[in-house]
């Protein structure tokens, strides 16, 4: 019997929620290291490990102090930084209180909410310095939004610059869209963020693109990799027929890219993970002839087409295992915690809650790492990831 139309959303979000807070707190450890080009001990590949072996409590504020102080979380394995405390306390809240239709679910009216949260108060007891971190991240969030407006820099944001701004807050609504055609879903996103210039937007849409086409799907893992590389075959090839033409650029760059990844991949599968990730930094990472590399040498980290490359290349390597991919991937160059979280995202999505949780993990070490991601969103954001679900479910059926 085909499953109900909210057991698959309830399932997949769930999916989504869990393991792309999973794939935050796997590159967490890794993110410093991979910004200078770093490849970890190969003992520590992927390890779910205690907030006090890489953020102690002297650790100088983050961006935007956006992390929980150090403190408060010394004995948490498995910390979840900035890009899953962006969604629980500020994407999710919005989401929540937007009117019933979907259409109705812009940058613009997320910019508005921010404005008017940016002074609010809370009763909730949440640990020393989160609120205070949720407050100063709207703040630096408005002041990056009017850069953008007036043709600015500020932090992350320089115009002309491409930036997974979108990738990084707006994702988690893909999963509303797994109903719609994903070359309309691709398109929407493209467009949703000021923030995603050039590329960024094509990217943006195509993983949202693809994270959308797994909603109900209960992909099994064996199944994942080809399932996503054949999406985004497809999702490129029907967009590509409808693009301007600098988009059409950028997607044939995906495109060859693709290609080019999937190969590499396959040809180092005989290699160790280690192994592999030194070859990609040496052999990919420094390649100056990517675009990526025409970027400031501060944001090359955050560029779109290194997030496309990394995805692409570790699922190809791994291949019908993509709980390797996402432990490999979490412990690589660049933005890890991010890029990391992006795929265990689409994995969630793809394959569901269930089949997760209670099939491919069973009584394993990755099934306590999973609780224990669980159980911190309960310490820091005082709401358990499956309170959201009923969120997601109620907008996902509005018009």
């Amino acid at each position: 019997m085909t499953p109900q139309p909210d057991k698959n959303i309830s399932d997949a979000v769930r999916g989504m929620l869990l393991l792309g807070a999973y794939g935050d707190a796997l590159g967490a450890p890794h993110e410093h290291d991979g910004l200078e080009g770093r490849i970890i001990d190969p003992e520590d590949l992927g390890r779910l490990v205690r907030a006090s072996t890489f953020y102690p409590p002297d650790t100088p504020g983050q961006p935007w102090w956006v992390w929980a102080d150090a403190n408060a979380v010394q004995t948490m394995r498995g910390l979840l930084t900035d890009d899953t405390s962006f969604r629980m306390m500020l994407l999710h809240p919005w989401l929540a209180q937007t009117a019933g239709r979907r259409a109705l679910m812009t940058e613009s009216a997320f910019c508005e909410w921010l404005h008017r949260e940016k002074e609010q108060t809370t009763t909730i007891a949440y640990p020393p310095g989160l609120w205070r971190s949720r407050q100063q991240q709207i703040t630096a969030w408005l002041r990056i939004y009017e850069a953008a407006e007036n043709g600015q820099s500020e932090s992350f944001f320089a115009p002309d610059v491409p930036v997974v701004f979108g990738l990084f807050m707006y994702l988690d609504l893909a999963v509303l869209y797994g109903d719609d055609d994903p070359v309309k879903v691709y398109t929407l996103f493209r467009n949703f963020s000021l923030l995603d210039q050039g590329s960024a937007g094509v990217f943006t849409g195509l993983l949202a693109g693809i994270l959308a086409a797994g909603v109900g799907t209960q992909t099994s893992p064996a199944q994942f990799t080809d399932g996503f590389i054949d999406t985004a075959w497809q999702l490129i090839k029907e967009a590509a027929s409808e693009a301007t033409d600098r988009e059409l650029q950028d997607l044939h760059t995906a495109k060859e890219v693709l290609e080019n990844m999937v190969h590499f991949g396959k040809v180092h599968r005989p290699d160790s993970g280690y192994t592999f990730l030194k070859t990609f930094r040496a052999q990919i990472y420094t390649d100056t002839a990517l675009p990526f590399h025409t970027s400031p040498s501060h944001l090359k980290n955050y560029h779109p087409l290194l997030f496309w490359v990394q995805i692409i290349s570790t699922l190809a390597y791994t291949a019908d295992r993509p709980f390797e991919a996402l432990r490999i991937l979490s412990a690589g160059v660049g933005d890890t915690d991010t890029v990391a979280s992006i795929l265990g995202s689409i994995m969630g999505t793809w394959m569901g809650y269930d089949q997760v949780y209670e099939g491919c993990i069973g009584d394993t070490p990755l099934k306590k790492e999973c609780d224990a991601i669980s159980q911190n969103s309960r310490t820091l954001y005082c709401t358990d990831l499956e309170d959201r679900v009923d969120l997601f479910v109620q907008k996902a059926h509005t018009v």
